[in-house]
Formats: structure tokens, C-alpha cells, sequence
């Protein structure tokens, strides 16, 4: 059994919110034809599994799935176990880097500032109350 922090660097969802639909990181995946067509065939025929795409641009795999039949966990276990058989002897996969956060842009800021200072003047803007 793998602890949380080897399949972190195998596997790592990167979005999970929507039921059915999850997009993962997957190490070994980045510039590989050969694991974007052996993951897609291999979860393809899986009963319950609607759409898989595999990205080897990116090195991301989404998979919508039908919620009452497969669990994300599940999921995410069974593709550590193709990723790590099918790596086995042939190559070292490199684990995943942590992402960075994408910095703010300069309108962007401007733009979170302008707001602040909108509901800073509301707030401190109390309206009298007319008695009817």
C-alpha cells in the first residue's frame, strides 16, 4: 500500500468539484503518446466510465464517470496502478511539481483594489431610516 505523499507524486487531482468529472495531474503522462494511448484505452473499457482524455501536452487526464457506479478514490487508485505498471522497468517516472498559484496581474489587482475601496465607502455609508 502507497502512503498519501508517494501517490501525490503519481497522481494528484487538480479538479474534482463536479460529480462525475475529475482532472488529474499524472506523472509520466507530459510528453508521452505512448501513455496517453495506453490510459485511454485501458479506462475506455471500464463500465461506468463515459469520456477519458488524456493531455501529454499538459500532462492531464480528464475522466467523466457515472457517480453511482465508480468512486473518485477508486478511480484514482486504479490509474496510480496502470501508471506505475506501465512505467515498471521502462523508464523513472518523475513526480509531479507543485503548481504555483498564477500571480496576479496588474488590472487584476487594480481591479481587486477598486472593489475594496467601493465597499470600504459602503460600508461606512449608512443610509438614515425613514419611518413609514
Amino acid at each position: 500500500m502507497m502512503n498519501n505523499q508517494k501517490r501525490n507524486m503519481i497522481v494528484r487531482a487538480v479538479h474534482s468539484k463536479v460529480g462525475g468529472r475529475i482532472r488529474l495531474d499524472v506523472a509520466g503522462l507530459y510528453r508521452s503518446p505512448t501513455m496517453k494511448r495506453e490510459l485511454e484505452a485501458s479506462l475506455a473499457s471500464v463500465e461506468g466510465i463515459y469520456v477519458v482524455k488524456a493531455n501529454p501536452k499538459t500532462g492531464r487526464l480528464l475522466v467523466t464517470f457515472c457517480t453511482r457506479r465508480i468512486i473518485a478514490k477508486r478511480l484514482i487508485d486504479d490509474i496510480i496502478e496502470l501508471v506505475v505498471g506501465q512505467t515498471n522497468g521502462r523508464r523513472k517516472l518523475r513526480p509531479l511539481k507543485k503548481r504555483k498559484e498564477p500571480a496576479l496581474t496588474k488590472l487584476a489587482y487594480t481591479v481587486r483594489q477598486r472593489i475594496n475601496s467601493l465597499l470600504g465607502n459602503l460600508e461606512a455609508y449608512q443610509p438614515s431610516v425613514i419611518p413609514l
